[in-house]
């Protein structure tokens, strides 16, 4: 179960999340000097693709990891996030834990513009669909529908971007596992 990098997968999913709902607010409102309630799409999208900087720069070494788990058919790194990185940085240097950045980058900043950019939309759309009176007595299902709408919308936008990612990441990781293999010189 671990050894397939689900440790990693799980600690980014969460800590990518709440970089994202913290930074999102605080950079909508320093870019357009309103509350995000006030903003339009494209103000919430810019902010969106914006906010997702530190959130890109911050996951990425778990990112490496996970996919350097998955790869991992020899148990080279023996289930081991910090043996990945440290196969990275040995062959790459410290910015081989950063691989791969454009991917995450696009796959975060893409799926994060568009889920803001549209929640407030699908909202109307699901409150309208539902009628007044019964989206005023079930605000979790509006949220729920519209939330699920967005982030579907978003993740059409983010595949691209993360199946570069994929493919960089993997390239690196092979290239550690060659230069591991490689006989020192005599």
């Amino acid at each position: 179960f671990f050894n397939q990098g689900v440790a990693p997968e799980v600690l980014r999913s969460g800590l990518m999340r709440v970089l994202k709902f913290f930074f999102f607010p605080m950079t909508h409102e320093l870019m357009w000097g309103k509350p995000v309630s006030q903003g339009t799409p494209l103000e919430k999208a810019a902010a969106g693709a914006l906010c997702t900087l530190p959130e890109s720069l911050t996951i990425m070494p778990l990112e490496l990891a996970k996919v350097g788990l998955q790869l991992d058919k020899t148990n080279r790194y023996k289930s081991s996030s910090a043996a990945v990185l440290a196969g990275m940085r040995s062959v790459h240097g410290l910015r081989g834990w950063w691989v791969g950045w454009v991917g995450v980058q696009w796959r975060q900043s893409s799926w994060t513009a568009t889920y803001f950019a549209t929640l407030s939309g699908f909202e109307d759309l699901t409150r309208r669909a539902l009628g007044e009176e019964r989206a005023g007595s079930m605000p979790q299902l509006v949220q729920l529908v519209s939330g699920f709408a967005a982030g579907f919308l978003g993740a059409c936008f983010n595949v691209p971007g993360d199946l570069i990612r994929t493919d960089v990441q993997r390239r690196a990781l092979l290239g550690v596992a060659a230069a591991a293999e490689k006989p020192p010189p005599p």
